[in-house]
């Protein structure tokens, strides 16, 4: 857990430092493990017009979009955006996988950097924790995790309690 954290607080500093303005400053944990590697990263950017997805290369700390994603996402207005990924994590030994799906607000992208956190309600630490997120509106349709983003002021943005 110190790992994780010194590992997260460096790559905080040093993506600050390196941003340019094709880059989003993301870290994603699950389980409050870092994520090194996300499957399938995408951004979909719902508008009037229309929608379009575009895959992302996610390290940890950065996704890079191209200058297009890039004009796509961040010059559209009054659309809606989700980022969805594969992601893998281990439990009893064994390895699992899971589809996120994550509405975003165009605002938020225009942070510093945002810390994404994951939580899976079927381990009974965070089914604990959450207790009263499973039967929330924004967890129907079989999403059985919590997540919330943490912004550069500080403030924590819980997600599931809109």
């Amino acid at each position: 857990m110190r790992y994780t954290l010194y590992l997260i607080l460096n790559l905080l500093f040093f993506s600050s430092i390196a941003q340019t303005s094709n880059n989003l400053n993301l870290i994603v944990t699950v389980d409050e493990e870092l994520m090194i590697s996300l499957s399938g990263l995408r951004v979909k950017v719902i508008s009037d017009a229309g929608s379009t997805t575009h895959m992302l290369r996610y390290l940890p700390g950065k996704v890079t979009l191209s200058k297009q994603e890039f004009e796509d996402v961040f010059l559209s207005k009054n659309s809606e955006i989700i980022l969805s990924f594969t992601g893998g994590f281990y439990r009893k030994k064994r390895y699992y996988q899971r589809y996120y799906s994550i509405p975003l607000n165009l605002n938020w992208l225009k942070e510093e950097y945002l810390v994404l956190s994951i939580y899976n309600l079927d381990t009974k630490k965070y089914r604990r924790k959450f207790s009263g997120q499973r039967n929330n509106k924004a967890n129907k349709g079989g999403n059985n995790y919590f997540y919330s983003i943490i912004k550069p002021s500080g403030e924590i943005i819980n997600l599931n309690n809109r």
